[in-house]
């Protein structure tokens, strides 16, 4: 039996298209970020252990799709795969590894046994892109059951943000706090969690003026405000709405999202940041 879940998207800012795994056994799909007809990029290769495809990731210059492959065997059974633009074939990169993310400094970051670990990576250089030895970032980090980690990079500053021990359902409880990397400590962020005890999933702005949380028990998106110490709904809709991702910048108005109801399949929304109660077909599973 495996989860029925969505498991997360990546937003290409090169043409406007979404590449995102529509269910934890399913291979990774690409749909225009406007909505039209999805399809399947990359096909599931059982013979070759290929039981779902998670948690895309594109390369700066659309020049590949990271992700996770599960292999079926249990829920820890993860490796890291690249599909290079302009190759057939997936190349894998790492095994026993899940979650792993480019970040510009020239590495990929991903989780391995319950630890943050980083490796160089060269894109330039697809048949020898990892480069050395992986070294150990964060031990214990808070790591979900379906190979998703509590982690995030700034892309301009370079700065970690992550959860440690487990979190095996991705629920955290406590306040948000936002690190500036050039204070020694975090700041809770006021009024964070006066509207939900636990939660998930949060996604800043490319503005960094808003953060859009799935709060647990809840059905639809929340929205934080910096500064202003309040939250409002991002969605009122039927369903439950997760794995939000926010419109590359310059843009960075939109954010997309699954909506998931026990009567049909995972679809794709969007909508604007202050229209969410008019959200906008993008994907809907044709069978």
């Amino acid at each position: 039996n495996v989860p029925p879940l969505p498991c997360g998207g990546s937003w290409s800012a090169d043409d406007d298209s979404i590449i995102f795994s529509p269910m934890f056994h399913e291979s990774l799909m690409k749909v225009p970020a406007r909505g039209g007809a999805g399809q399947r990029i990359i096909e599931l290769d059982p013979n070759n252990g290929e039981y779902g495809h998670l948690w895309p990731d594109i390369l700066p210059g659309d020049k590949g799709i990271i992700h996770t492959v599960w292999g079926g065997k249990s829920l820890t059974d993860y490796r890291t795969v690249v599909k290079w633009k302009d190759k057939e074939e997936p190349q894998e990169l790492l095994s026993n590894s899940s979650f792993a993310r480019y970040v510009p400094s020239g590495h990929i970051v991903f989780v391995r046994e319950g630890s943050l670990q980083a490796v160089r990576f060269d894109a330039a250089h697809p048949a020898q892109a990892i480069r050395g030895e992986a070294k150990i970032l964060v031990e214990d980090l808070g790591v979900t059951a379906f190979g998703s980690a509590q982690f995030a990079f700034s892309h301009d500053e370079g700065i970690l943000v992550y959860v440690h021990g487990p979190t095996p359902f991705g629920l955290l409880e406590g306040d948000m706090v936002w690190v500036d990397p050039r204070e020694p400590t975090a700041t809770p962020l006021p009024d964070s969690r006066s509207y939900y005890d636990e939660w998930s999933q949060p996604r800043l702005s490319p503005d960094e003026n808003w953060i859009v949380v799935t709060p647990a028990y809840e059905t639809n998106l929340l929205l934080y405000k910096f500064g202003a110490g309040y939250s409002l709904p991002l969605t009122v809709m039927k369903g439950f709405q997760a794995c939000a991702v926010w419109e590359p910048p310059l843009s960075g108005n939109h954010v997309a999202f699954y909506s998931l109801d026990a009567d049909i399949p995972p679809v794709i929304y969007w909508c604007l940041r202050n229209n969410g109660d008019r959200p906008e077909l993008i994907y809907k599973d044709p069978n």
